[in-house]
């Protein structure tokens, strides 16, 4: 369910549904960089699927990673620009930006 009301003011409220967010955790290091990153799945972080999406939601690239785990990510053939790293499983999601710049 979405809301809105319209207003003069700079800000408004917001309501919508409310989501499992995973505990901070998720490290990507380092970042930016020219498309070789290293991600580190502390405790805190859901188990599961990996996956990279583009800013248009394109999954492109996914792979799976385990709590206490190191995975590393080969990007270096997308385009320099701004990319999401998504972590998915037992019900919550923990979210990085990977920034790729040569």
């Amino acid at each position: 369910t979405f809301t809105w009301e319209a207003s003069n003011e700079l800000c408004t409220d917001w309501t919508g549904l409310d989501e499992a967010i995973a505990p901070p955790g998720l490290h990507v290091v380092p970042n930016p960089n020219n498309g070789h990153f290293m991600v580190y799945l502390p405790e805190a972080t859901p188990t599961g699927e990996l996956r990279v999406l583009d800013a248009l939601g394109r999954v492109l690239w996914s792979g799976q990673a385990t709590v206490g785990s190191r995975t590393e990510l080969a990007l270096e053939g997308l385009a320099d620009g701004c990319y999401l790293l998504v972590a998915e499983g037992e019900g919550l999601r923990a979210v990085q930006r990977l920034i790729v710049r040569r």
